[in-house]
């Protein structure tokens, strides 16, 4: 089964907060998209890299692509979640089961969050995704999608030279004052985003994207000052966070919307997009 990185990750923040509904339903999603196999692929169909066998926690196996754009669970895996369901299902919705639940999901969110969503149908159906018009993709909407590639470009840089810094061993000075440096070119780049010529079709990706970059300056921010209180704090203690949890769904929410509002656009343009999207993205 083809398993995405962001509905892993929506599960475990409605784990987190004790959401039934939500548990409920995104189990049941995550179910009704694959079903049992013997096979598995050796290498990514995106990219065509081996993929890499990571063992999440007893019974719950996942071959995942190195470069992010997905993972597959084995048939016991599968299974497993099978009966988390099940078992969700039966009993009451205590704490203690959202707990257990939660650390089990929260050791996958780790491996494989930021996975392309590559599978289809959004996460979370509403008005924005009923009311996509699907047509061919114009000169003018594709002279968009490289221009947003042009910025993003810039934004990744900013953003994996800040994490380089705060996830070595530095001086406090340091990690504060290298958050500023990239505060002042990751506004930058928000600014040259929001001043881009967005066609109306495609804003609802364009607003997702500039909110997950406000959010991901937020993020670094909080983790510079956690740095600087405790040297001990590093990426994987921080990946519960709030902004960087907004800032991962709105770009898998963004990718979503673009996909299926073009769905028969070039492989090249599609690689190209989702690609920036996903190393723009933290996790």
């Amino acid at each position: 089964m083809w398993l995405e990185g962001g509905r892993l990750e929506q599960l475990d923040a409605a784990l987190g907060a004790g959401r039934p509904t939500d548990i409920d339903r995104l189990l049941a999603q995550i179910l009704a998209t694959g079903s049992s196999s013997g096979s598995i692929p050796s290498a990514c169909s995106v990219c065509r890299r081996d993929l890499v066998h990571t063992e999440l926690r007893p019974g719950l196996v996942a071959s995942a692509c190195p470069e992010h754009h997905g993972a597959w669970l084995n048939p016991d895996a599968l299974e497993t979640l099978r009966r988390h369901l099940d078992a969700h299902g039966a009993s009451a919705r205590t704490n203690r089961r959202n707990t257990a639940l939660a650390a089990g999901f929260a050791a996958a969110a780790v491996s494989l969050a930021g996975l392309a969503a590559l599978a289809s149908g959004p996460l979370f159906p509403g008005p924005s995704y009923r009311a996509v018009a699907v047509a061919p993709i114009t000169a003018t909407e594709r002279r968009y999608l490289q221009q947003l590639m042009a910025v993003l470009d810039d934004g990744i840089r900013h953003r994996r030279d800040v994490e380089g810094v705060l996830k070595s061993e530095s001086e406090a000075d340091t990690y504060a004052a290298v958050y500023d440096i990239y505060r002042g070119r990751q506004q930058d780049v928000l600014a040259r985003l929001e001043r881009l010529d967005v066609p109306a079709r495609i804003k609802p990706a364009h607003d997702r994207i500039v909110k997950a970059t406000e959010r991901q300056i937020e993020f670094y921010g909080a983790f510079a000052e956690a740095r600087v209180r405790d040297k001990s704090a590093d990426l994987a203690r921080m990946l519960g966070h709030p902004a960087l949890r907004e800032s991962d769904y709105d770009l898998h929410a963004a990718w979503d919307f673009i996909r299926q509002t073009y769905p028969d656009l070039d492989v090249p343009t599609k690689q190209a997009v989702e690609g920036h999207l996903c190393q723009f993205d933290v996790i």
